[in-house]
């Protein structure tokens, strides 16, 4: 059997294998870093506050990273914040091996760590493309975005069991790991474009990308769509310690498995879509997955609390994982298949800002739980995205239409 498109290509199966082993160092991390703080101050409020210090930086800086994204080259660009990043968890990893960290440890590491990630995003999905041809951007996209669900499946039950079985810091320790294999694997690539010499200003780079972005309406929509998916509808990942700990009644391992139940359900969705990339309209995908979603996510939240059950529990989040990952493969396909090279960056830069606020979604839950409980901060963000997909496909035509403006993008 044949090798996806994209994989034929040596440069861009290295890109995503180092990929593949980053994104599973990010997700024990995160998963990590989520259980240590609350682990050590018992409070839902320290979740967002490190949602927060992960997320603040991220946003203010995302937009500048896509500018220097076109402006440098992107495969050294790619190395130095892996490195970076790579860096600052060996520190995290050491205060924790040696009993003296403490939440402000925590909080510092991960807005230094926020701060790189903003220019490390921009770079990663401007280069991707540099590495295959346009037939295969597609194949591209589904092996990239099949990476995030795939490891959601296994790195946070990993993580929960060393944390079982060793410790906290072994954790932080094997997550530190694969940004630095990815650092080294970037230096490897063979990239087919190289950033053009500019006359601009960073500050008129920018505002080329806000206009080009403003242009065209459908794409306006699209990154809507995705803000409200990143900051509202994927709160359950911050607060998963919350209820699984405070509702499940259950520990770390539970948390990894729960988080890995949603990874499996979105995994499967990536696979149907990488092998039968026609199957269902883009109308479907992004406008009726966006709401079907947010329904997913009322519905585990509040079986969590009716039932009780965990076995229920998990169920509700495989079909979370489904639901979730149907808009953002075909959004972001989309946007690789109509931008061109020398603004790639800076659009993927605001693309991936909508990313960016995902940390972001743990504060609105941490601070919305805080005053009420986990279960309503959960199903609020879930609401808040299905009657924002509802609102916009009544008032706005354009979504209506969104197969036939997007095919002639």
């Amino acid at each position: 059997m044949n090798l996806p498109l994209a994989l034929q290509n040596p440069s861009f199966r290295a890109f995503w294998g180092g990929t593949l082993i980053s994104v599973t160092g990010f997700q024990m991390l995160r998963f990590t870093q989520f259980w240590l703080i609350y682990d050590i101050t018992d409070s839902s409020l320290y979740i967002g506050y490190l949602a927060l210090a992960s997320g603040i930086p991220t946003i203010v800086f995302n937009i500048i990273g896509g500018v220097y994204a076109d402006r440098l080259n992107q495969k050294m660009l790619v190395f130095t914040t892996q490195f970076l990043l790579a860096l600052f968890i060996f520190i995290l990893c050491f205060l924790t091996f040696i009993g003296i960290v403490n939440e402000w440890h925590i909080l510092l590491l991960a807005l230094l760590s926020g701060s790189v990630e903003a220019f490390d995003q921009p770079a990663r999905r401007a280069l991707y493309p540099s590495l295959i041809d346009r037939e295969a951007i597609p194949s591209g996209v589904a092996l990239l975005s099949g990476i995030w669900p795939g490891t959601r499946i296994i790195s946070p039950a990993i993580a929960g069991f060393l944390i079982v079985w060793t410790s906290v810091a072994v954790a932080i320790l094997i997550s530190a790991l694969g940004f630095l294999i990815m650092a080294i694997i970037a230096l490897t690539l063979k990239v087919n474009f190289s950033p053009q010499q500019k006359n601009t200003s960073p500050l008129e780079d920018l505002l080329e990308g806000f206009s080009y972005i403003n242009s065209h309406s459908i794409f306006k929509f699209i990154i809507s769509i995705t803000f409200f998916q990143s900051f509202f509808a994927l709160a359950y990942i911050p607060m998963m310690p919350v209820i699984a700990k405070e509702v499940l009644t259950l520990g770390p391992e539970a948390q990894g498995i729960l988080l890995g139940a949603s990874g499996l359900g979105a995994l499967s969705t990536t696979i149907v879509i990488a092998i039968k990339p026609n199957l269902g309209s883009k109308f479907f995908h992004v406008v009726i997955g966006s709401f079907l979603s947010g329904i997913s996510v009322i519905i585990f939240a509040l079986s969590s609390v009716l039932s009780g059950s965990y076995y229920l529990a998990i169920i509700c989040m495989f079909i979370v994982g489904i639901f979730g990952t149907l808009p953002a493969i075909s959004a972001q396909s989309s946007l690789q298949l109509s931008v061109p090279n020398n603004l790639r960056g800076r659009i993927m830069g605001l693309y991936g800002l909508t990313f960016s606020l995902r940390p972001l979604s743990g504060f609105q839950a941490g601070l919305i739980s805080g005053f009420t409980n986990p279960t309503f901060a959960i199903a609020f963000g879930g609401a808040a995205l299905s009657i924002f997909t509802v609102a916009s496909f009544i008032t706005n035509k354009n979504v209506r239409k969104f197969n036939q403006i997007i095919d002639k993008e």
